[in-house]
């Protein structure tokens, strides 16, 4: 995966008025050699975006320059040379309401998808929990009960939600970390992000409603 891929990606959507410029400078310190997730982002197979939008017929892939490769109501994925993917929805994916609503667009998070599951990427998983500890940063878990994490139209083995402080990038924008394959999987998703452990509102139901897994 190329990091620069990802951020000429959303260089492209700030041009159509998608992504701001405050977004982009918080995917280049993720992104970056000073990252403490440098490792874990080096044996990435891509880098995704997931963006929440009001309607996602309203976007292009000729306008983006990018491939449509996944389209359900609510819900649409496009594949960028060099390993950016950029998710756009309007259903819910979170349980919990971090702040004050915000108009769309805007980033609901960023993905960090780890495919390979050899033994030195799944120790690199395993340690973004005490990554995000050293400096105080919320996580959750899932799949660690054995049951794969249902996302929109898509099983992942496991998953670590990762939520930086505002003093790292201003917005605190949620981090996910997949690991393993993803399977196609045309239900529904069911599995929304867990709670942020600094945050106190809790919600429910999934991939339906105004807040938009994956």
């Amino acid at each position: 995966m190329s990091h620069q891929a990802a951020i000429d990606m959303m260089e492209k959507c700030n041009a159509l008025g998608l992504i701001s410029e405050t977004e982009i400078k918080s995917a280049q310190r993720l992104v970056s050699a000073e990252s403490p997730f440098a490792e874990a982002l080096a044996r990435a197979e891509t880098l995704h975006v997931h963006l929440k939008v009001e309607d996602v017929a309203k976007l292009s892939a000729e306008e983006l320059g990018a491939e449509l490769v996944f389209d359900k109501p609510g819900f649409v994925k496009f594949a960028f040379p060099g390993g950016g993917r950029l998710i756009c929805s309007n259903v819910r994916i979170a349980k919990e309401g971090e702040g004050p609503k915000r108009k769309p667009p805007y980033i609901d998070h960023f993905g960090v998808d780890m495919r390979d599951e050899s033994d030195e990427c799944r120790t690199l998983f395993d340690e973004v929990p005490a990554i995000a500890a050293e400096r105080g940063w919320g996580h959750a878990a899932q799949g660690e009960d054995g049951k794969a994490v249902h996302c929109c139209y898509a099983q992942i083995p496991l998953k670590h939600w990762v939520y930086p402080d505002v003093a790292w990038d201003g917005l605190r924008v949620a981090i996910e970390f997949a690991f393993g394959e993803a399977v196609r999987d045309e239900a529904a998703g069911m599995d929304l992000r867990p709670v942020n452990p600094a945050m106190a509102d809790v919600g429910g139901g999934c991939c339906g409603g105004e807040e938009g897994c994956c």
